[in-house]
């Protein structure tokens, strides 16, 4: 027996004397080295005491710590898993450095729901950080990553006699954790019943699992009676017996591995070409043999069947690494598509929405009476008498910042970066009347949004634009921007800078605001000079979040804390005595300055408008504008004219009001509530449930914000607004006949709204159990379909008109969330996408899986709202990720298809569209993934809204010219 050496080591800041197992068998190094990998990332260290050099303990309390938490974040990530991840990881090297950045690191891990968040993620970046901290070395984390899962490798519990297999107990956490892994057990299954030329039957799959539903079998029984004649591995065997015992108590749900076994037949009868070749080379009325499992009492035998294929050869089209094999009907094979755009295109009819929710000063009147506003990427004109709009649309992301020119006419707008050299953030100064773009500056000058805009005033002619960048110093800029020149700038502010105003009075002066400050700025000899504002000792807000300039040339500003204070001319200290602590409640976001001097507050918890006279010091009129219930704040406050009285009222919940102020300005607000209406809605969150009216121009949006809406697109406003939900919303349905509508939530459930009213039918909150990303309607409006996040299709019985329904049939065979629905249009078959780009056919009713894809190709479906399918294949470019395209819509008249993508565009296709060079016209408005599209029953009009930018827009159908 070979006996450890002794070396002294440094423990607990002493020397001693311990063995050494490095070096000997692993049996002795039983205690450290299997966490502690020596001299594979880190060099033994060791610390010198006088001359001599003395090996150090492994840091137990750091490496070992940090490899047993990475160990147990992967403790339900399978190898597979580890492995795209490594590969991931390398593709992102673009310049071979070897490095990544911590963001990409992060992305990486949550897009493949590795959770390791926090203080060991940061310890582990730590640990592979490049010596000057930029950047990580990838490839020795991810082995790192590897090692940290194998040594986390679940241990045998119990034997299976019959074949001497394992009986891994799993613990409810790595249960619920299986689904994520089904892909690729699916993909085993697959090749081995095909190495074998072997395959089960479906009809006898379904005959066992009659006769055994809803009962638990043993392992011993399933083994020795059910798979003695299905030729796979016993490690594969293993894998499929774990999965299916759900309870972890060794037994199996045979209903489950059954229909799981029959979606392995779908490919396994295709034969080794299948997943060996990119392309099918199945030959007309060839033949193939398949193994089939029989079942007599307790006893199996196996016997040979013949199975025909006659139909024509699939395309095949590969996302992420998976093949999908799409097969024409009868009608399109040889048909010569042209993979040119059609000859129609849209047109931006109307945007429905403003933009409240996390932008300031942005709402204004221009001299033509015009409201001039943003939501998403598009800048709006508002004709509110005559109900019109007119639309900026050369913005390629979210527009930030928006200010005015003195001569009413020119307006600067800035824009967020996003992906693309196309989506830089920049500033845009164009011509409100033609629309035509004047100048562009800042392209290769900002990093991050331009958050805030201001011009400077009447008297200097707008001469300058100052610039507030959403970075980490939040950069002040002020611009020549007719030479379009960067005359100076200066760091604003280590905290957020909210808003940018310049005096009236002095056009080498301006005022900035934000996270408790507020700054004062003089341009002076091409440079700029700070002055931080004094504010009083005994209150500091948390944010100053608005500036106004009174007609004597005082600052005005307001704050979260609900303060109006007021800032002397010529001077950066507050005067306390001449402001007000407890204006509004809650924040103040808005003021507004009167002709006659009167200051107008907009409160945003209390969503109320005040009026304050000068005396000097503010004094409240005593009358106040208090908005409805559902308003939730007060974003901006314009004016028409003074001779008008017109006030528009911008909300944080993207919506504006209207109001006419009295004819005495001395008490604005008298009256003002009687008249106030609203204008223009919009929803405030995330925005994905959009459907159309089967017969009239009406289309529905659900919302994130918990409000339902139904639109009149031919009247361009809304019917009627139900915002006494308390689920948010994910999908959306109408009934065939357009007498109610189907909504779907995120936290699971679904109701049934009357589309005259608004009013509910009825609601289940808890079943389907889990997020609900899309509905349908049966053709003939009997059942409707849910997808699910839980990876199943539920089919739901509507009965005594709709106002009762019951559960018929629930569709399970899909590894991945449902992500979109189509049935047939005699209501018999339905089609079903998933998240990981399975295309799957069913008997809705019976809730069965149809294995025999081919068979489904001249199926005719009601609708083409599935990203999936042989008549939209050509809407997938060649290295589409499967994640590009959202959403898609085929025309009623079957001549045009639509998608929405993650770029911000609806892009505009010929139906059939089955060349894999086909060419969209593409059109952009939106600034975020565009999560929806749907035709009007005519096809008239487009409908599409945006997900986070929460905007709807309205593009009708021409023909180009």
């Amino acid at each position: 027996m070979t006996s450890p050496r002794f070396v002294t080591k440094i423990v607990g800041g002493k020397l001693v004397t311990v063995p050494d197992y490095r070096g000997l068998p692993s049996s002795r190094q039983s205690g450290l080295s299997a966490t502690y990998p020596w001299g594979k990332y880190d060099p033994s260290p060791t610390s010198k005491i006088g001359g001599t050099s003395y090996p150090v303990l492994p840091p137990i309390s750091e490496d070992r710590q940090l490899a047993q938490k990475v160990a147990d974040a992967l403790k339900n990530v399978s190898k597979q898993k580890l492995l795209d991840v490594k590969h991931k990881l390398s593709l992102l090297d673009k310049d071979r450095s070897g490095r990544i950045t911590t963001e990409e690191l992060r992305q990486v891990l949550l897009y493949y729901h590795i959770l390791i968040l926090g203080p060991t993620l940061k310890a582990l970046v730590k640990k592979f950080e490049v010596d000057n901290g930029l950047g990580v070395l990838h490839e020795p984390l991810a082995r790192y990553l590897l090692d940290c899962h194998a040594s986390e490798g679940w241990q045998a519990k119990t034997k299976l006699s019959a074949v001497g297999l394992s009986n891994p107990v799993l613990s409810s956490t790595t249960q619920s954790a299986s689904g994520k892994n089904d892909a690729q057990l699916l993909l085993e299954v697959e090749n081995e019943l095909m190495q074998d030329n072997g395959n089960l039957d479906s009809n006898e799959l379904r005959t066992s699992r009659q006769n055994y539903d809803k009962v638990r079998i043993y392992f011993q029984w399933k083994i020795n009676n059910a798979v003695t004649n299905v030729h796979l591995s016993r490690s594969l065997l293993e894998k499929l017996l774990v999965r299916f015992d759900t309870e972890g108590r060794g037994r199996v749900n045979w209903t489950d591995m059954s229909r799981f076994l029959e979606k392995a037949m779908s490919v396994a009868a295709l034969g080794n070409s299948l997943r060996s070749e990119e392309k099918l080379s199945i030959k007309n009325n060839g033949k193939t043999s398949a193994t089939v499992v029989k079942k007599h009492d307790s006893n199996f035998t196996t016997t040979t069947e013949t199975q025909t294929s006659s139909g024509p050869n699939p395309e095949v089209l590969t996302l992420r690494g998976r093949n999908i094999y799409l097969y024409p009907p009868d009608e399109y094979v040889g048909m010569d598509t042209s993979p040119q755009p059609p000859e129609e295109k849209l047109q931006l009819e109307w945007v429905y929405g403003y933009r409240g929710r996390d932008c300031r000063n942005n709402l204004f009147v221009l001299s033509t009476g015009e409201l001039i506003y943003f939501t998403a990427a598009v800048v709006v004109f508002y004709d509110v008498p005559n109900h019109k709009q007119r639309h900026y649309t050369e913005h390629t992301n979210d527009v930030k910042s928006l200010c005015v020119h003195p001569d009413g006419v020119t307006i600067a707008t800035g824009q967020v970066k996003g992906h693309g050299d196309d989506a830089r953030s920049h500033i845009r100064i164009w011509d409100s009347n033609s629309l035509e773009t004047i100048c562009v500056i800042g392209l290769d000058y900002f990093k991050d949004a331009v958050f805030a805009l201001a011009f400077s005033n009447k008297r200097s002619q707008g001469e300058y634009l100052a610039s507030v960048e959403d970075n980490e110093y939040h950069t002040v800029t002020v611009w020549d921007w007719k030479r379009k020149r960067k005359i100076t700038s200066a760091r604003g502010n280590m905290d957020q800078v909210l808003a940018v105003s310049f005096s009236p009075f002095e056009s080498h002066q301006f005022v900035t605001c934000g996270k408790q400050h507020v700054s004062f700025w003089e341009l002076e000899e091409n440079k700029l000079k700070q002055a931080r504002g004094r504010m009083s000792k005994n209150r500091r807000p948390k944010y100053v979040s608005c500036i106004a300039f009174s007609t004597n040339g005082d600052v005005i500003t307001g704050d979260t804390d609900g303060a109006i204070s007021v800032w002397p001319e010529e001077s950066n200290q507050v005067a306390e005595e001449l402001g007000v602590r407890n204006a509004h409640s809650g924040s103040v976001y808005a003021l507004l300055v009167l002709p006659n001097g009167v200051i107008l507050s907009g409160g945003g918890g209390e969503s109320t408008v005040r009026a304050w006279n000068r005396t000097p010091r503010l004094v409240p009129t005593n009358v106040e504008l208090k908005m409805p219930w559902e308003v939730s704040g007060v974003r901006c406050l314009a004016l028409e004219t003074a001779e008008t009285h017109k006030l528009y009222i911008g909300t944080v919940d993207n919506n504006i009001w209207c109001t006419s102020l009295n004819s005495s300005l001395e008490s604005p607000l008298v009256g003002a509530g009687g008249r106030l209406v609203k204008i223009m809605e919009g929803h405030c969150q995330d925005l994905r449930g959009l459907a159309t009216h089967p017969s009239s121009p009406l289309f529905v949006t659900a919302g994130s914000d918990k409000i339902l809406r139904l639109w009149n697109a031919a009247e361009r406003r809304v019917m009627w607004s139900n915002n006494k939900l308390t689920s948010e919303m994910r999908a959306a349905a109408f009934h065939p006949d357009g007498s109610s509508i189907a909504v779907g939530f995120k936290a699971g459930g679904w109701m049934l709204i009357n589309s005259s009213t608004g009013d509910t039918i009825f609601i289940r909150k808890s079943e389907p159990p889990e997020k609900i990303s899309e509905i349908q309607f049966s053709p003939d409006g009997s059942h409707v379909a849910l997808g699910c996040h839980d990876n199943d299709v539920y089919i739901y019985e509507l009965r005594t008109e709709g106002r009762s329904v019951s559960l018929k049939a629930r569709c399970k065979g899909h590894t991945s969330s449902v992500s979109h629905l189509d049935w047939s249009t005699d209501g018999e078959k339905l089609q079903s996408t998933s998240r990981d780009y399975e295309l799957l056919f069913w008997e809705p009713l019976q809730g069965e899986q149809i294995t025999q894809t081919e068979s489904m190709r001249n199926t005719e479906w009601a609708s083409h709202n599935c990203v999936l399918g042989y008549t939209v294949i050509g809407i997938w470019p060649d290295g589409a990720d499967g994640t590009d395209v959202n959403s898609v819509d085929r025309s009623s008249g079957k001549h045009l298809t639509a998608t929405g993508d993650d770029f911000g565009n609806v892009n505009l296709y010929r139906y059939p569209c089955v060349s894999k060079k086909a060419e969209p016209r593409i059109f952009q408005g939106h600034s975020a993934h565009v999560m929806n599209v749907r035709f009007l029953h005519d096809d008239t009009r487009l409908i599409s809204v945006g997900g986070r930018d929460a905007s709807t827009l309205q593009w009708r159908v021409v023909k180009s010219s």
